[in-house]
């Protein structure tokens, strides 16, 4: 029960209120209601008041808060978590969407898609262990970190490009090509954030750092996905009805990725249905590029700094102010003897 005290509960209330009328905001908006009915309004517009209230609760709880200003003020702790907040749309939007490419324009089941996105997968996690591995071998940020940002997003930007450029007859060669590009674009800068926030002040804050990290990268991954399906849709439907087909673009969209071949028999039909979702697939592939795009900023506004440098001064710091305590704990001793 102490415990439950220190909480920021009004805190937690806040933030979870807003994400949850944010997110429900673009789910009615991308499913039955129209983006302009009272139902996709009101949440967004009670997602903002919330997000209004929230910094308020923030600074009169003071270190008590859920999200401390005195971290948020570390421009490494910002920059990081926005960071990842870009990084992981396009990382979530790509997972989520590419397998529907090779259900729809291979034919094959989810399974067998999920075969096909290892080369992402693979690319994704050997970079991010290389990159992961060198800064903490070295320790140098200036030389390392934000190169490896800057770099991954790069990569990651021309790797994304690439699959905005897929069409249903694209080779294996050039698939699995732009697939590792982004999955090395994507491992390259995954960890880099965690790196940065051992401070000089405090490394209590180190947690509370990783913490909002985290946070707002689960955000852009829970928002990649719901704006991801709105643009989806809306360009699949949108090329559906621009071919004239004999089926509506609300079967289509319900027959998913897999169910094409129940829609139709005619071969000629069946390619303007594959072409329409590889359609929708390319330009949900520009969301993802756009975010990639939107992290670069920031991943040039971290700060460089040697990781190991900050460490070891903090570590001098407490030891010089223990000897200082033991000192003067020695001198109050003797004075009392004399």
């Amino acid at each position: 029960l102490l415990s439950i005290r220190y909480l920021d509960i009004l805190g937690i209330v806040l933030i979870i209120a807003s994400v949850i009328c944010l997110i429900l905001a673009m789910q009615f908006g991308s499913s039955s209601s129209s983006w302009r009915s009272s139902r996709v309004i009101g949440p967004f517009i009670g997602a903002g008041l919330i997000l209004v209230v929230f910094p308020v609760s923030q600074w009169r709880q003071g270190d008590r808060s859920t999200i401390p200003l005195r971290v948020v003020r570390q421009r490494s702790v910002l920059t990081g978590a926005l960071f990842s907040f870009f990084l992981e749309i396009s990382i979530y939007v790509t997972l989520y969407y590419i397998p529907f490419y090779f259900q729809s324009a291979q034919l094959v089941f989810p399974t067998i898609s999920g075969v096909r996105v290892i080369p992402l997968g693979i690319s994704q996690i050997a970079a991010a262990v290389i990159t992961s591995a060198i800064v903490s071998l070295t320790g140098h940020h200036a030389k390392h970190q934000v190169p490896f940002m800057v770099l991954g997003q790069v990569v990651s930007i021309i790797g994304t490009v690439c699959l905005t450029r897929l069409e249903v007859g694209t080779s294996t060669a050039l698939r699995a090509t732009f697939l590792i590009m982004a999955g090395l674009g994507h491992g390259m800068g995954l960890q880099m954030p965690f790196y940065c926030h051992p401070s000089p002040s405090s490394h209590d804050d180190i947690p509370i750092g990783n913490a909002i990290t985290v946070f707002f990268s689960q955000l852009g991954a829970a928002i990649a996905v719901a704006i991801g399906e709105s643009i989806f849709k809306s360009s699949v439907s949108r090329k559906v009805n621009a071919s004239h087909l004999p089926i509506s673009a609300a079967r289509v969209i319900a027959a998913g990725p897999t169910g094409l071949r129940s829609l139709t028999s005619d071969p000629t039909t069946l390619r303007q249905l594959q072409d329409a979702y590889v359609y929708g697939i390319r330009i949900v592939m520009y969301f993802a590029l756009a975010a990639a795009c939107a992290a670069v900023p920031f991943a040039v506004g971290m700060e460089w700094r040697n990781v190991k440098e900050v460490a070891r001064g903090k570590k001098a710091e407490d030891d010089s102010g223990t000897d200082a305590d033991t000192d003067t704990s020695v001198q109050k001793r003797g004075g009392g003897d004399v």
